[in-house]
């Protein structure tokens, strides 16, 4: 197999001071802790910046990669989106797990409880290597840009204190093949290992969230140590976890009732508008009525008719005087 990311390591190993009680964990100090503290954007101005990391832990830029575009706070915090989205809306979030943002594209229409949503999972240019996304050049930790070509896979190592660790899907789903030699009993598989998020399209809430990412460790002869020194290349898989949750009854049931709300008004907007229609309409043809009674009001009385024939009839009455 090709080597992945880096070159052969020889020397003498250089041990952290975590793990020289012989433990680790990869997520050690994280149980049960917060992400640190966030500064979000109103959307006071613009609803689509409603929740916007603006700085985390008082930081507005991170000092963990190569360049500025991927030390971005790009997104929300992952657990509040912007109102109004649409199935053309991209969506980003910043994962204090992995010290970077990720993009996230629509993937099709479901439905949780009965409230319709739209569902969300990682964007597969994401996780491409430089030759596909060259957007990702400032996430490769090696400076041999052509180790970083592999897709499904990115280095977190920035985010580790330099530890070879890498994040994929779980199983490599979606990865390219070379990620699956030496590596005994993966089965990828779509509704399993991919990971997605289910948003109300109206108020941008998560009625369900499944965020799913596998750790990988690259396996490299290393001659420093006798047991390694012939090993093959092969990225390892050390586990894989998958955080969730599930929205609230009280507010899916006030989601629901949103949702009615919007019903009646589409319905009833059409009722009021044909109403409004019949008022215009009555109203134009009473004033046209009122219009024609006073044009007939205005022409000859019906006794004057009734005098001019007496008149000719009898003649001028006895009081008439003629003038010369």
């Amino acid at each position: 197999m090709n080597q992945f990311f880096y070159i052969s390591y020889e020397g003498d190993i250089n041990i952290p001071s975590q793990l020289l009680d012989g433990k680790m964990g990869i997520l050690e100090g994280r149980n049960g802790s917060d992400d640190g503290v966030y500064k979000v954007r109103s959307g006071k101005e613009k609803a689509e910046d409603f929740g916007r990391v603006f700085s985390w832990n008082g930081n507005t830029i991170l000092e963990k990669w190569k360049g500025d575009p991927c030390n971005r706070l790009n997104g929300t915090d992952g657990i509040i989106y912007q109102p109004f989205i649409t199935e053309d809306t991209v969506l980003q979030a910043f994962v204090p797990d992995i010290c970077r943002s990720l993009t996230f594209k629509f993937d099709k229409e479901t439905q949780q409880n009965g409230i319709y949503c739209l569902r969300f999972r990682v964007d597969k240019e994401t996780l491409h290597g430089i030759d596909k996304n060259p957007d990702n050049w400032c996430f490769c930790h090696s400076e041999n840009m052509t180790h970083c070509n592999v897709n499904g896979i990115i280095s977190v190592a920035s985010c580790f204190e330099g530890a070879p660790l890498f994040m994929s899907n779980p199983h490599f789903y979606g990865g390219d093949p070379i990620l699956q030699e030496n590596v005994i009993g993966l089965k990828p598989d779509f509704e399993k290992h991919v990971g997605y998020f289910d948003l109300h399209p109206m108020s941008g809430a998560s009625l369900q969230v499944r965020q799913r990412m596998q750790f990988n460790i690259e396996l490299t002869p290393w001659i420093a140590m006798p047991t390694f020194a012939d090993a093959s290349y092969a990225m390892v898989p050390v586990l894989w976890v998958e955080e969730g949750g599930d929205l609230d009854s009280f507010t899916r049931t006030m989601l629901k009732l949103l949702d009615i709300g919007i019903k009646i008004w589409k319905i009833g907007k059409w009722f009021w508008m044909f109403f409004l229609i019949i008022v215009a309409v009555g109203g134009i043809i009473i004033l046209k009525q009122r219009k024609k009674s006073q044009v007939e009001l205005l022409g000859p009385r019906p006794e004057d008719d009734d005098i001019s024939e007496r008149e000719e009839k009898d003649g001028p009455p006895p009081d008439y005087i003629p003038y010369d």
